[in-house]
């Protein structure tokens, strides 16, 4: 009973979370049709990876539980840079969730080494996720780099529901492919619509 509604709470709010992720993707970066929607996405994914790790947790499964940690992590990293926060205070807090994302990691590295087939894709976001982590412990961050913190990581959270909707309604690919691929197409187009938002910026300064 317990892990059919956590079951049925993880399944819907991924597929709120998915919606509301496209939604906020429409509108313009840091207009406030983006902002609404990407509230709702970051609550709606922060349930889905929260109901990750109870599903795991009642059922033991390392792969799930990771993969919950991973989410976990990106809602947190990316959500704090957008907060109304003094940026010292930001700075020393996403320290702490890099920390913690570098333990996640490691978890997941040691996971891996114990489950054969979905070994290499926990990995994979183990090394995803140790470069992420070890940018909020270790790179002195500036205010003007806020947005780019937290496009980055909310696009790669955006990328673990498109990944999650494939997994579960496509059959007729490789599962590797199925897992991996959203990274691989979704990433470049991150780095480009972070790239653009910027230039935006610039041209209004000139304008101004």
């Amino acid at each position: 009973m317990i892990y059919t509604s956590l079951l049925i709470t993880h399944v819907t709010s991924g597929g709120l979370a998915l919606a509301a992720g496209s939604t906020s993707a429409i509108f313009k970066k840091g207009s406030k049709g983006h902002s609404v929607a990407g509230k709702f996405f970051g609550i709606f994914m922060s349930i889905t990876g929260i109901t990750a790790i109870a599903l795991s947790m009642v059922k033991t499964n390392s792969f799930l539980f990771g993969i919950g940690l991973f989410t976990i992590y990106l809602i947190s990293s990316g959500w704090i840079w957008i907060k109304k926060t003094p940026f010292q205070k930001k700075t020393r807090i996403v320290k702490v969730i890099g920390l913690a994302g570098l333990a996640s990691a490691a978890f997941m590295i040691t996971a891996g080494f114990l489950i054969e087939r979905a070994g290499i894709i926990l990995f994979i976001f183990a090394g995803v996720l140790i470069i992420l982590a070890s940018v909020d412990v270790f790179k002195k961050v500036k205010p003007i780099d806020a947005p780019r913190m937290h496009g980055g990581r909310m696009g790669g959270a955006f990328i673990a529901a498109v990944t999650a909707f494939l997994v579960t309604n496509v059959h007729s690919l490789p599962m590797l492919l199925i897992w991996i691929g959203p990274t691989v197409i979704g990433s470049p187009l991150i780095a480009i619509g972070i790239r653009k938002y910027y230039q935006g910026i610039g041209l209004k300064k000139k304008r101004t």
